[in-house]
């Protein structure tokens, strides 16, 4: 019955593991590539409201990122604790 559960929540923990990785890993990328472009305020204003759509579009997946990293690290700790409950 243990290994049953503990196989569970290994696969389950992997998988989301790799979910938030990957989220966390892709929406980063999109963060920093964005700084390498490092667009000043004054381009903010003469390029007007496409460009604030497109950092406050930019602030939301550095946020997704960071809640991704929290997750992740969550994830991997709880099924630890549990696998170690269960032996």
């Amino acid at each position: 019955m243990f290994r049953c559960v503990r196989s569970i929540v290994l696969l389950v923990g992997w998988i989301l593991f790799l979910v938030f990785g990957l989220i966390g890993l892709s929406c980063s990328a999109v963060v920093v590539f964005d700084e390498i472009l490092d667009l000043t305020a004054s381009q903010f204003e003469r390029l007007g409201t496409e460009i604030w759509i497109h950092f406050s579009i930019l602030l939301l997946l550095d946020r997704l990122a960071s809640v991704s990293r929290v997750l992740l690290g969550l994830t991997g700790f709880s099924c630890s604790v549990i696998v170690c409950c269960l032996g």
